[in-house]
């Protein structure tokens, strides 16, 4: 079997309305992007490669035909998928996963509504869906089932995790119609924890996995969409010391930090620590494993020099890791007169 690298998409948001009109530091030609470190009196580029680099004119839908629509449809070969963004607070990955309005919809609602049609269109199946967040509980990652419905005072239940990356106990639920799919993320989405910071008044607080599972006649293949929480100085934020926020920032950096170190274990040969974080040990399959994976990494124009770097710097690191991504067949059920004979 062959190895394959995760591919990279590098994807450059727009200077919003709100924002300083600074001095560029990142620039784009065709899959290369070049950042400058202005911190000097002379000034230093560094150039990152990938598979592509999408300038803020590209639009949603061409972001999904153009990057995400294949590699989507490699469910139907039983194979599995894992697509996630990366990059700092406020720099667009929920915007890229889930988009705002019915004319800027996101790669997940489009990735549903395809798969949907194509099911159709093959004479049926099965499409399942599990939505769960990682998010810190004083400085402590927990898992929590995000379609779990919960009134107010109820305690939260926490999900473990196996060896194999499988959340144990989670919630599956089966839907129709995109309409189905849209009413239930939505409500589950609402449950995610998220929190105002001077980089985001809307700022994801935990990072939000979604697996769309498939179940065909011949093959079972899953495809999996992960909003990572943005990396984020505390300062930049405006995140007091000692405050929830702050602890909020310090775990999601520490679940960030240890999944660049898986990558870098992976690319040196080293036995990688996926103990190390509650994200890590859940994108096993992504990270040296049987899923093809795809990163997007988010960069937002007014970002400064280092955190833009780092996000570059990860997107170049994670496209040295290879996965074997292998195919998945179901057995036919056996017909009603199907007898074993000597």
């Amino acid at each position: 079997m062959s190895r394959v690298p995760i591919k990279v998409v590098l994807r450059l948001r727009p200077l919003l309305t709100s924002e300083p009109s600074t001095e560029h530091i990142l620039s784009l030609d065709g899959p290369t992007a070049t950042i400058t470190d202005l911190r000097t009196t002379a000034p230093t580029t560094t150039s990152f490669t990938y598979s592509g680099c999408l300038p803020p004119t590209t639009s949603q839908l061409d972001l999904y035909t153009q990057e995400i629509a294949q590699h989507v449809a490699l469910v139907w070969e039983g194979k599995n998928s894992t697509t996630f963004a990366y990059g700092t607070t406020g720099s667009g990955k929920t915007h890229t996963l889930i988009g705002t309005t019915a004319d800027d919809l996101g790669i997940i609602p489009r990735a549903v509504h395809n798969l949907l049609k194509e099911r159709d269109k093959r004479g049926g199946g099965e499409i399942t869906i599990s939505f769960v967040e990682i998010k810190s509980k004083q400085r402590v990652e927990k898992c929590v089932d995000l379609l779990v419905k919960r009134k107010k005072g109820d305690k939260e239940k926490y999900l473990d995790i196996d060896d194999k990356g499988t959340v144990k106990g989670v919630t599956e639920v089966s839907i129709g119609t995109s309409e189905d799919f849209t009413s239930l993320f939505t409500t589950a989405t609402a449950r995610r924890a998220t929190a105002s910071t001077a980089l985001n008044t809307s700022s994801s607080r935990s990072h939000a996995i979604l697996t769309i599972t498939v179940t065909s006649s011949s093959s079972r293949g899953k495809v999996t969409f992960i909003d990572l929480a943005g990396s984020e100085n505390n300062t930049d934020a405006g995140n007091a010391s000692g405050s929830d926020r702050m602890n909020e920032a310090i775990a999601i950096n520490k679940s960030l930090l240890a999944l660049s170190l898986v990558v870098k274990q992976l690319n040196e040969g080293l036995t990688a620590f996926f103990r190390g974080s509650k994200l890590t040990m859940l994108m096993k399959g992504v990270l040296g494993g049987d899923a093809a994976g795809l990163l997007i990494c988010n960069v937002a124009p007014s970002a400064g020099y280092l955190m833009t770097e780092k996000t570059l710097r990860f997107g170049s690191d994670a496209q040295k890791v290879q996965n074997v991504v292998v195919a998945r067949r179901t057995l036919l059920s056996p017909p009603d007169n199907f007898a074993v004979t000597a």
